[in-house]
């Protein structure tokens, strides 16, 4: 079992904790999630938008619009923290340096309360918790002394490594977690940037007011952290001690 445990300068670029509900039918929800928006008093509040276009098929096959830019909610920015109210979502988001998770998972609580008591959204669709950490190796080391989990070359193959990229799609009971491994090359000239990137999320049928959500959290959260944990090896994690 993987010691888990608070690191003080632990590797998260951004940690993002995700409600969704099934799309808001409220002909003013635009507008509300504007004041909700403009209400947190961040520095910026942007509009989101999404991409929509109609297809049909005619004689000639499948005929569509050109693509074009629909409104869906608001974003707050400031400089360590993105709220973003959609009109199917509720996602908090926060930057590094990153704090604590008692932090974190209290703005979730306070912003999905104000949500859901303006917007009286019809259920719970969807929880996810989403954390994108950057680790930092030296040039020329061997990732598998950095990583647990990542496949080897065989030895017939060349054995540098100047890029990669590794998804898996792992689960456990109801959850499922998207784990990535990418190697970036902007992170310093000293050394090679990992993302490790680790996405737990469950389908669900919740009411909006249940406690279920909370221990839902929580559940996804300790899967985040066995999976962080027991995929790198203890020299790194000792690094971010």
């Amino acid at each position: 079992m993987a010691d888990i445990r608070k690191l003080a300068r632990a590797p998260i670029r951004e940690a993002v904790v995700e409600i969704r509900v099934p799309r808001l039918e409220n002909p003013n929800a635009l507008e509300i999630l504007e004041t909700l928006a403009r209400d947190l008093g961040f520095e910026q509040v942007l509009q989101g938008f999404r991409f929509s276009a109609d297809f049909s098929f005619g004689p000639l096959g499948l005929k569509g619009d050109d693509p074009r830019e629909v409104p869906h909610g608001f974003k707050a920015v400031s400089d360590d923290h993105i709220i973003d109210l959609d009109l199917d979502a509720v996602r908090v988001i926060r930057l590094e340096p990153y704090s604590n998770w008692e932090e974190l998972e209290g703005l979730v609580r306070q912003t999905w309360a104000t949500y859901r008591e303006a917007l009286n959204p019809e259920k719970v669709v969807r929880i996810g918790v989403r954390y994108v950490n950057m680790i930092r190796i030296y040039p020329g080391g061997e990732v598998k002394d950095s990583f647990l989990g990542l496949p080897d070359a065989p030895p017939p193959w060349p054995q540098r490594v100047s890029s990669f990229l590794f998804r898996q799609t792992l689960h456990e009971d109801d959850i499922a977690v998207n784990v990535t491994h990418a190697m970036v090359d902007d992170v310093d000239e000293d050394r090679v940037g990992i993302v490790f990137d680790i996405d737990a999320f469950t389908q669900c049928e919740l009411d909006p007011s249940s406690d279920t959500i909370w221990g839902t959290l929580a559940a996804l959260r300790d899967l985040k952290n066995r999976i962080f944990f027991s995929g790198l090896t203890d020299a790194v994690i000792a690094e971010y001690e």
